[in-house]
This record gives structure tokens, sequence and C-alpha cells, in this order.
């Protein structure tokens, strides 16, 4: 009896000792995915999140990482809340190791928090306030320019570029900055107006409002009575398409619009008011009209999005965001691992120069002890206008395509 009972304890741990772990049997490398998939921001965090399946897509189809394929585990982040307690789901309850996402910076600076203290990597390729990457995070990486940057792309043209195009004097030209009132519109507008301070530009007006709001009437009729020549607002989709019409529907004409980031370079802001939004300059990511001499993995991306996703594309964010997907993939081959520690060495002793990115950026992680640590210090913003109803990078000059130039100044409502 001892004997058998012996032989079948003997061959129990045979098998098991035959079995792969769960992990390997599985044969996927689990990456959490943390968007706005619901709520006012549910279009945005679509665009970000067809531009992670993409990079998904074509990352398997060669063989996955490491030699698994990668899976996503999505979480529903509509609001700060939302997202702190689907970050504790992520890592706790699915186990994931990485976070990828998330669009919003209030979204992520909440979401973050709970990555670093798990020891969790936090891949933000959308998300730009500044203070994201201010905390000294060991865990967290940021590949796209922060929001002092997208401001100062902005500025740059509705100060600097604009007035000399139109032949006004820097000192004569008139500014109004306003944007909605989350961390996101006040550290961009906060950046503009600084930058408006240093070129001796005259701020004539500086104001916020709820993103939700139903009504911007009052702002618009102050701001007309400033006569501003430029404005550079910061705004989401939804309060750029009723900051728009209602410009219109009471008159306020400006030289110069300067949108910074997603309120005005999506087709959802295009669709809406139409030909209104002919002249329309913004910061932001690169429209894909880009040269594909400096966005070299642009025409690959535009046929591997367009079989994946059904459709042809609608706004800059999916190849903005399959960019930050891309080189995440890159860290994890050169780590040789998708645990965290080695994925953050690997990331940190990334030295690329510009061009290295399908979208032309280059990589170089700041030290976890730098002011600005995990974010990428190598990019910049660029610059898109609207023209023909489509939209098309006029900055850097070596990502504008040939044959397109800027128009200003921006068209009065009358001429439309």
């Amino acid at each position: 009896m001892i004997s058998r009972l012996t032989a079948l304890l003997l061959l129990l741990l045979c098998l098991l000792a035959a079995a792969p772990p769960p992990t390997e049997a599985a044969d996927v490398i689990k990456i959490g995915v943390l968007l706005p998939l619901s709520g006012p921001l549910a279009y945005e965090g679509g665009e970000v999140l067809k531009g992670f399946e993409a990079a998904r897509v074509e990352q398997n189809e060669k063989g996955g990482l490491l030699g698994r394929q990668i899976e996503f585990v999505k979480g529903d982040a509509v609001d700060a809340k939302a997202a702190v307690s689907e970050a504790e789901r992520l890592i706790s309850v699915e186990g994931v190791k990485i976070i990828l996402g998330t669009f919003s910076s209030v979204l992520s600076f909440a979401a973050s928090t709970v990555a670093e203290k798990n020891n969790v990597v936090y891949w933000e390729t959308g998300a730009v306030a500044d203070s994201i990457t201010a905390r000294g995070y060991q865990y967290l990486f940021r590949n796209e320019p922060p929001a002092s940057k997208l401001a100062r792309a902005a500025a740059r043209f509705g100060t600097v570029t604009a007035a000399e195009t139109l032949g006004i004097p820097i000192k004569q030209f008139k500014v109004a900055v306003i944007g909605e009132d989350s961390s996101y519109g006040k550290a961009v507008s906060e950046t503009v107006k600084t930058v408006i301070g240093e070129v001796g530009a005259q701020l004539v007006a500086y104001e916020f409002y709820e993103a939700a709001t139903k009504d911007l009437s009052s702002l618009i009729l102050r701001l007309k009575a400033k006569q501003p020549d430029a404005l550079i607002p910061t705004t989401y989709v939804n309060d750029g398409i009723l900051l728009h019409r209602q410009m219109k529907q009471f008159g306020l004409n400006v030289k110069v619009f300067v949108g910074t980031g997603v309120g005005h370079n999506t087709d959802k802001f295009k669709d809406a008011v139409g030909k209104d939004a002919n002249g329309v300059i913004v910061s932001g990511w690169p429209s894909p009209t880009i040269n594909p001499d400096y966005a070299k993995g642009l025409p690959a991306f535009l046929a591997l999005y367009k079989r994946v996703s059904k459709e042809d594309i609608k706004s800059p964010h999916p190849f903005g965001n399959y960019n930050g997907a891309w080189l995440l993939w890159r860290v994890i081959e050169r780590a040789k691992s998708a645990d965290p520690e080695a994925i953050r060495t690997a990331a940190l002793a990334m030295d690329e120069p510009e061009g290295f990115q399908p979208i032309g950026w280059g990589v170089k992680f700041a030290a976890a002890g730098a002011p600005n640590a995990g974010q990428n210090t190598r990019p910049d913003w660029f610059v898109e206008q609207w023209q023909g109803e489509k939209l098309h990078t006029i900055w850097p000059p070596k990502a504008m395509a040939k044959g397109i130039k800027v128009v200003l100044p921006f068209p009065q409502w009358s001429e439309r």
C-alpha cells in the first residue's frame, strides 16, 4: 500500500513538474490599457485605442514579444475616481505589470500613482500635463512632449509667426487666451500666457470655463469687446465645437486662431463645423499628410490602420498613440523581459536620434532623479492647419508636405 501511494505521489509530482507555468501556458503578455471608453471623452479614448490596437496586431503578426502574443486587458477610466479603481483592478485582479494609456492628464495623474505604488510600469502616450512627470516616479514613462511644449508650439504661431506674417508690430499684437478648467487646460494656457509675455505681445484676455458647459456666449461677447488679433484656446472636442459655432453666431472675428491639441485636430470637429474649420491652426499630433520623409513610419501605418480598423483615419491620434505603443514594444524587446524593473532599465538606457520612431522623434528619457523624471526629452509637437477641409502639417518645416503653405489671416465669417 505504501509503495503504491509513493508511486502515485511521484507520478503526480512528475506531471506537475512537466506542466508549464500558467503565464507560459497562456503564451501571452498581458498589458493593461486604461482609457476613457465611455463618458464625455469616449470619442477621444476610442481614437487612442485604435492606435494601440494597430500596434498590437502588427507586433503579434510578427510573432509577438519575446515569443508571446500581446493581449490587452482594458479598463474604462471615465473619471479620476474610476481611473484609480480600474488601475487597482488591472494590477490586483488581472495581474498586469504594464499599463498603457491614458489620454487625459487628470486620469493619468491619478492612475499612475496607483501603478507607482505597486512597481508597475505606467507607459503614457497621450496625457500632457507637466505635473505628471514632476513627481520623481521610477516606473512612469511618457513618450509625447509635455503641455509646456504643446503650448509653446501654439504660442509661437499665435504670436511671433502670425504678427510677422500679418505685418503687425509684436508690441501692438493683441492675444486672447482661454481654456477649459482642468489641469490640462490650465497647464497649457499658463505656458501660452508666459510666451506672450516673453515676446512682448499684449494679453487682452485670460479666462477659463468648465469643459462640460453648454453655453460660451458670455465669454465670447467679452472677447469680442477686447477685439483680439489672435485667439489661442485649449479645449476638448465638444467644447471646441461649441466655441466655434458660437464665435460665428456672435460675430467674433480674429485674424489668427490657434488651438492646442485634441479640440481642433479631429474629423469630429471638421464634420461638426464643415468649411468653417478652414484656416484653424492647431498644435499637437501630426496630420496624415505629414511629409513621409520625416515620419517614415506613416505610409505603413496608414495601410495597417485601414486593414485593422476597416476605415480611413479620421484624426491624428491613432498614429501618435500607435507610435507610443510601438516604442514600448521596442523597450520590451531590449529588456528581454516583461518585468517592470527590466523595462525601466531598458527605457532609461535608450538614446536614439531624431527619426528613430515612426512619427520622426528620437528617444532619451529623463532619469528618476531629474525634475521631469520619465519624460522623453527628444520630441516636440507639430503644428497643423485646416485647408480645404483637410488637416495639413505646417511645422516643423521639414515635416511639411510639398505644396503646402500657411494661410493667414484667418477668414472672417462673412467670407466663408
